[in-house]
């Protein structure tokens, strides 16, 4: 009960652009940059509530349509690099976790096996030297028959996800695991084998 307690007690702080706002306005949603990102979250930090809050976790989501900087470079690719290489720094400067959501190119789509892999990611080749962690995930019933076979003795269910720990800077990786889900209910658990 006490650690039920401690997670509703937890402020969770989204900052973007509302869907609500937009469709009230009759405006496109603008995309923010990482020099926003950083100062929506020194604000909740320091100004939201009268006591100083420790930032638990970031995610940012997704990578590929944070808005550049100025700064940033010219080419998609060199901006994609900076956001990768902010995002570090933000993990490093509020010390904690920064979970960096990114699309997988289509060249997934080709495999009779579809889990993205390292290299997998859209303009992304600074994570794989960047992150300390990288987690691939897919949804096989999305692309592939119920019943069909993608891992030993795992069938494609309405429920199956499939999580690969491609890499992890102080552990063993690859490991690979078939996980139930239940996206209605939010329920991600272990699978029986």
């Amino acid at each position: 009960m006490k650690g039920v307690k401690l997670l509703l007690d937890t402020p969770l702080y989204i900052v973007g652009h509302s869907a609500r706002r937009s469709e009230e306005q009759t405006k496109s949603r603008p995309r923010l940059t990482m020099t926003d990102v950083e100062s929506a979250i020194e604000f909740i930090s320091d100004g939201v509530v009268d006591t100083q809050l420790k930032t638990r976790m970031i995610v940012l989501d997704y990578l590929q349509r944070i808005r550049p900087d100025e700064k940033d470079g010219f080419t998609k690719r060199e901006q994609m690099m900076e956001a990768v290489n902010r995002a570090k720094d933000l993990a490093l400067s509020f010390g904690c976790p920064v979970v960096l959501g990114v699309q997988a190119s289509r060249d997934v789509l080709s495999r009779d096996y579809k889990l993205p892999r390292l290299d997998d990611g859209q303009e992304t080749s600074n994570i794989e030297q960047s992150s300390d962690k990288v987690i691939s995930l897919w949804f096989p019933i999305k692309t592939e028959a119920e019943g069909k076979q993608v891992m030993d003795d795992i069938e494609v269910t309405q429920n199956l996800l499939v999580c690969g720990l491609l890499k992890q800077k102080l552990g063993v990786a690859p490991v690979i695991l078939p996980l139930y889900v239940e996206p209605s209910k939010n329920l991600i658990a272990g699978m029986m084998v």
